[in-house]
């Protein structure tokens, strides 16, 4: 409407009209065009911001070349949210601290697998290798792979994961968590 007609042609009426709804209910909860068209504009940027910020992460997150397909499936299921869910997620209760999150690590009892992209540029690699070292598990540096490897190297991590899965089922019970499974297939001790 503000293309078609204008600002100084919108009215409370006329954005009912146009919703399909009663008039009453444009003015109990805006107030005013003035209010209505504040919050629109507040809206519209924080969507815009939040979008930019989706596209700065995830184009981090996707070091790999030829990874556009994926940033642009990242930014739209970003988008299926919006940022006060976001920031509440990362506010929720939970592990507040390193030491909190390693001293739940030690307690793990089961075999672990770690995959880390050797190119992540979110995470660092230190992280990784403390979270292999403090769950007894073995982590797995994938050349070639960011943040996300799952999406870009799905047939590497699948055959990763499935060589995992194999050997935890035929690893001796002093394996049952307590200690590092053996090597996989080309890796070092």
């Amino acid at each position: 409407m503000l293309v078609t007609v204008g600002y100084a042609g919108i009215t409370t009426r006329s954005v009912a009209a146009e919703a399909g709804v009663n008039h009453g209910l444009v003015h109990y909860y805006f107030g005013s065009m003035e209010e209505l068209l504040l919050q629109v504009l507040e809206r519209f940027t924080r969507r815009l911001v939040y979008r930019g910020f989706l596209e700065f992460f995830f184009a981090r997150a996707f070091t790999e070349p030829h990874s556009t397909k994926q940033i642009e499936d990242c930014v739209e299921w970003g988008l299926e949210t919006d940022p006060e869910t976001l920031i509440a997620s990362e506010l929720a209760v939970g592990v507040d601290t390193r030491e909190d999150g390693l001293g739940l690590c030690h307690q793990v009892r089961c075999p672990v697998l770690v995959l880390h992209g050797r190119e992540d540029a979110v995470v660092p690699i230190r992280i990784g290798e403390e979270l292999a070292a403090a769950t007894g598990g073995r982590l797995l540096r994938l050349p070639g792979c960011g943040h996300i490897p799952n999406a870009r190297k799905p047939v590497l991590v699948n055959s990763a994961l499935e060589e995992f899965v194999e050997l935890a089922a035929r690893a001796p019970p002093e394996y049952a968590g307590t200690a590092p499974l053996p090597p996989a297939k080309g890796e070092s001790a």
